[in-house]
C-alpha cells in the first residue's frame, strides 16, 4: 500500500513537471524594481511588470533621482545666492546654504536730517544733531545749510561790475545782467574807453611807403564839410624830391598838394563862374560871400590840411614835408565839367604848410642843408589865395 502512494506521488510531481516546465514551488520573490519586473529567487522566473521610477526632484547639489533605484535624469540645479548683507551672509535661496559672513553695518555719522544711518540697508540709531552746515548768503540765495536745505537770513546785495565795450554790467557773483554793453567809443582809431584798436582802421605805423599814404589820404581825406556844402573829390598827388641837386631850390622830402578847385552842390552858390558845381576860391571873393561864410568855409580846409599833415608828419616822422592847395593853370578857355569858362594863367597856391624851419627863418628861405624837421607850421608867404583866411 505504501508502494501504491509513493508511486502515485511520483507520478503526480512529473505530471506537474511536464505540465508547468518547472517544478520550482516559487516561494521566494524578489520585488520588482524600476527595470526588473519581481522575480523567483530560486529559479528566476518573474511576473509581473518593472515599477515605475519615482523621481526626486534635482536640488543646488543633486539631480533629479529616482527615490527607488537611484538613476538620475539631467544636472544639479546649483545655488541662486542671495548676496551678503549687513547682518547676513550669502545665502541660497533654494536650500539654504550659507558662505562667507555678513557685511556688517557702514554708519553714516549723524547730522541734521538724520541720525547715525546705515548706508547699506538704511537702519538707523540714535537721534539727528543740531549742527547745521552752512554756505554763506550770496546775491542768489540766502545763509542755507547744505545737508537739509534749512536758510537763514536774506540774501546780499548784487556785487557789480560795471558795463564796458563789449559787456552790459554783470554782477560777478552771480552772473546777472543789467542793460547792455557800452559798445566802443573810437577816436583816431583807439576807443577812448578800452584802448582797443578799431577794427580797418590805418595808423601811420601801418603807412610804409609815399604810395600807401597817397592811397591813403585820397580815401580818407577827399570830402571835407563846409559851411556851404561838402567839397568832395578832393585828390592829392605826392611828390618825392629825391634828387639832392634841387634841394637847394626845394628844401623838403616829398610835397603833397590837392586841386584848389572845390566841387560843391550847384545850389549852394548862386553866379558861380562856370559850372555851378565848380567853386574856386576866387569865387567866394567875387559873388561876395559873407566873410563869416568864408571864413567857415577857409577853417574847415585848413582843419582838413592839419589833420592830413599830423597824419603824414606821424607816419614818416623826421621827413621835411611841404603841402597845400597848388594848381597850375594857362591863361585861355577851359573846360569844366563840360562847360567852358576863362581862366587867367598863373598858379594857384593857398592854405600852404610844412613841417621844417632854419633858425626862426620861413620856409621860403634857405636850403635843404639848413633846415631840419619839426612841427607844423602854415607858410602863408606862399599863398596866392586866400592869404590867412
Amino acid at each position: 500500500m505504501k508502494r501504491l502512494s509513493a508511486l502515485l506521488l511520483a507520478a503526480a510531481m512529473l505530471s506537474s513537471m511536464v505540465l508547468t516546465g518547472c517544478a520550482c514551488k516559487h516561494k521566494e520573490w524578489e520585488s520588482a524594481t524600476c527595470s526588473e519586473p519581481e522575480k523567483c529567487k530560486k529559479c528566476g522566473e518573474t511576473r509581473g511588470e518593472p515599477l515605475s521610477h519615482e523621481w526626486s526632484e534635482a536640488d543646488c547639489n543633486t539631480p533629479r533621482t529616482c527615490k527607488l533605484c537611484g538613476a538620475t535624469e539631467g544636472e544639479p540645479l546649483g545655488h541662486d545666492w542671495t548676496e551678503a548683507d549687513c547682518t547676513k551672509p550669502r545665502t541660497c535661496k533654494l536650500c539654504g546654504a550659507t558662505e562667507g559672513e555678513p557685511l556688517g553695518h557702514s554708519w553714516k555719522p549723524a547730522d541734521c536730517s538724520r541720525p547715525e544711518t546705515c548706508s547699506r540697508c538704511g537702519e538707523t540709531k540714535g537721534e539727528k544733531t543740531s549742527d547745521h552746515k552752512w554756505t554763506e548768503a550770496t546775491c542768489s540765495h540766502p545763509k542755507t545749510c547744505s545737508v537739509c536745505g534749512k536758510t537763514e537770513g536774506s540774501t546780499l546785495p548784487h556785487t557789480w561790475k560795471e558795463a564796458d565795450c563789449t559787456s552790459p554790467k554783470k554782477c560777478s557773483v552771480c552772473g546777472k545782467t543789467e542793460g547792455s554793453a557800452l559798445g566802443h567809443d573810437y577816436r583816431s582809431g583807439i576807443c577812448s574807453r578800452c584802448g582797443g584798436k578799431e577794427p580797418g582802421y590805418v595808423f601811420p605805423s601801418d603807412i610804409h611807403s609815399l604810395k600807401e599814404l597817397e592811397a591813403h589820404l585820397n580815401k580818407n581825406y577827399s570830402v571835407i564839410h563846409t559851411p556851404i556844402g561838402d567839397i568832395t573829390g578832393v585828390k592829392y598827388e605826392i611828390q618825392e624830391n629825391s634828387i639832392e641837386s634841387v634841394h637847394e631850390y626845394f628844401p623838403y622830402d616829398f610835397m603833397i598838394t590837392a586841386q584848389p578847385s572845390m566841387y560843391m552842390p550847384k545850389s549852394t552858390i548862386e553866379n558861380s563862374r562856370g559850372n555851378n558845381s565848380l567853386v574856386l576860391p576866387s569865387d567866394l571873393d567875387n559873388i561876395h560871400v559873407p566873410a563869416d561864410v568864408r571864413a567857415g568855409v577857409a577853417n574847415a580846409i585848413r582843419d582838413n590840411w592839419r589833420n592830413v599833415a599830423d597824419f603824414a608828419m606821424a607816419a614818416f616822422p623826421g621827413q621835411k614835408i611841404l603841402g597845400g592847395n597848388y594848381y597850375y593853370v594857362k591863361t585861355g578857355v577851359h573846360e569844366i565839367n563840360g562847360e567852358y569858362t576863362w581862366l587867367d594863367g598863373g598858379a594857384l597856391q593857398y592854405f600852404t604848410w610844412c613841417n621844417y624851419t632854419s633858425d626862426g627863418f620861413s620856409a621860403r628861405c634857405g636850403s635843404y642843408s639848413s633846415f631840419h624837421a619839426g612841427s607844423f607850421q602854415w607858410a602863408t608867404n606862399r599863398d596866392t589865395k586866400w592869404p590867412g583866411a
